[in-house]
């Protein structure tokens, strides 16, 4: 498990410092985003926090730490926004829909019995994954740089216990940018 932790962190700390000196988009839309983004995703049964980077008005990836819940998530992804939108049905002040790739590690920590001594002990499983979905995200109107996201997602990765590779992702999660 320490390894992949390990590799993972390495991973996106060369990931993110590869566009630390990237000139910043004079896009309107970009603008609207914000460049950075902070929050909560959920991605049932795991949620955390998340951090989002804007690298462009189409392109943005995410770094996600979700230690809690049934399952823990540790991973990156990301999103190519397909259409932007604004001023929908008085309550959205700005949308996007996008399509999603993730890459992680899931952990499952669990309590089991043992039979011959009749003691419980905590046991655990790692599995690699990634998955592939769509999503939006939307402005409130009046709370511009919060934001809400909705996703579904088709994922692939065994954890033993559920004994499936191939599993139907729903999340959730909010983010606020700046």
């Amino acid at each position: 498990m320490k390894k992949w932790l390990i590799l993972f962190v390495v991973f996106f700390i060369g990931f993110f410092s590869a566009f630390a000196g990237e000139k910043k988009v004079k896009s309107e839309v970009h603008n609207d985003w914000g460049k950075y983004g902070i929050g909560f995703q959920s991605t049932y049964p795991a949620w955390g926090l998340a951090g989002t980077m804007n690298i462009n008005e189409k392109i943005s990836v995410d770094a996600i730490i979700a230690p809690i819940g049934s399952l823990s998530y540790f991973g990156g992804r990301a999103k190519y926004v397909f259409r932007e939108g604004k001023e929908v049905e008085d309550i959205l002040s700005q949308y996007r829909f996008y399509g999603v790739a993730g890459i992680g590690v899931w952990i499952w920590s669990y309590d089991n019995f043992d039979w011959t001594t009749g003691k419980t002990y905590t046991d655990h499983e790692t599995a690699f994954g990634f998955s592939v979905g769509a999503g939006i995200e939307y402005k409130i109107k009046g709370f511009d740089l919060l934001t809400f996201n909705t996703e579904l997602a088709l994922g692939i990765g065994s954890l033993g216990y559920w004994d499936s590779s191939v599993h139907l992702d729903w999340g959730v999660g909010f983010r606020y940018y700046f």
